[in-house]
């Protein structure tokens, strides 16, 4: 059934041809502090972001077959959403990061094989060009680690978003997060 705020929204050329890159994706590394991180809250904040970001929760398709020209319909119930997804770690943060200070000192380190989004990829709109029906656009997967530090990673297939958008979004959600408002409304051209 489709809402008075339903859309269906061809994406332009440049956007299709992204969907055979790889997806932007970002990991928020954040170290154990006094005021943690709360799950529960950071999950509110994240939907109550993505009620001005409605095409990253909707349902990206091709309209040409094969890999032609894409689409995003969202506003409708069968929406697959985003994905949250909260997973902890055994170890501490710093055995797979450098520390703050060493982060500091050193600008540039070899990071290890450790994936901060493992849960992400399968469920991941068009991850291999073809699975998309129900599969969510943009995941979130916090990451809480043994000794009280967290990770906040993010990937929403390339099409529907450019590191540059994704910092807007983050930044958005942290201020909802914080203060219980947007710091900018977002555009979306039609």
């Amino acid at each position: 059934t489709k809402t008075a705020e339903s859309r269906r929204a061809s994406l332009s050329w440049v956007d299709c041809t992204v969907a055979r890159f790889a997806p932007a994706a970002c990991v928020w590394i954040y170290s154990a502090h006094e005021e943690q991180i709360d799950m529960d809250k950071l999950q509110v904040a994240l939907a109550g972001t993505l009620n001005y970001y409605r095409p990253w929760s909707g349902q990206l398709e091709w309209l040409d077959q094969p890999f032609g020209k894409m689409c995003v319909s969202y506003g409708l119930p069968s929406d697959p959403g985003a994905l949250f997804v909260v997973a902890e770690c055994e170890k501490a943060l710093s055995e797979y990061y450098p520390t703050w200070e060493q982060r500091a000192q050193q600008l540039v380190w070899e990071c290890n094989d450790y994936d901060l989004l493992t849960a992400a990829e399968e469920y991941a709109a068009f991850h291999n060009l073809v699975d998309h029906v129900g599969l969510a656009c943009l995941i979130v997967q916090a990451t809480k680690f043994a000794c009280g530090g967290v990770s906040i990673g993010i990937r929403i297939t390339h099409p529907l978003a450019d590191a540059q958008s994704m910092i807007g979004f983050v930044h958005n959600w942290a201020t909802v997060y914080k203060t219980g408002q947007l710091a900018f409304i977002p555009l979306f051209d039609s």
